[in-house]
């Protein structure tokens, strides 16, 4: 089976598992905590850039940014307990993708209000996420 099928397969089953955040232990992940601008010059993002441990901080990796859905999502997305962002960064990692993950503007450690924001608003956080993680030196820019 592919690397691509592997991925594809962890995504669909890790967030349905039981065993998901038992899965997690056996990923060696690099993580930092980063804060990029948003859409707008008066919004800061929160995030965690996560990246597999064993790979050198010289090395330019391929990388996701994973982009939430409608609701006020924390960078997990976190929902009940269960963190789908989490495993789905897990099997990118286990990959060798570096990932950006991010909390909604006006949620957790992000600056701005959700109050009044529109979907273009949403739409222009997503786009400085991929902005923030393409000039990075560790990530290549051309496998995003």
């Amino acid at each position: 089976m592919s690397v691509v099928r592997k991925v594809l397969l962890l995504l669909l089953l890790l967030p349905f598992s039981g065993f998901a955040d038992h899965a997690l232990r056996g990923v060696p992940m690099a993580s930092s905590e980063v804060r990029f601008k948003g859409g707008s010059e008066l919004i800061e993002l929160a995030g965690t850039l996560s990246r597999p441990a064993d790979v050198p901080k010289d090395h330019r990796l391929p990388a996701v940014v994973l982009i939430h859905g409608s609701g006020p999502n924390d960078r997990d997305e976190t929902l009940y307990g269960h963190k789908p962002f989490l495993m789905r960064a897990a099997a990118f990692e286990a990959a060798g993708y570096a990932v950006l993950r991010y909390d909604k503007r006006g949620v957790a450690e992000s600056g701005g209000s959700r109050q009044g924001a529109t979907v273009v608003d949403f739409a222009a956080d997503a786009e400085a996420a991929f902005t923030y993680i393409k000039r990075r030196r560790d990530i290549d820019p051309l496998r995003i």
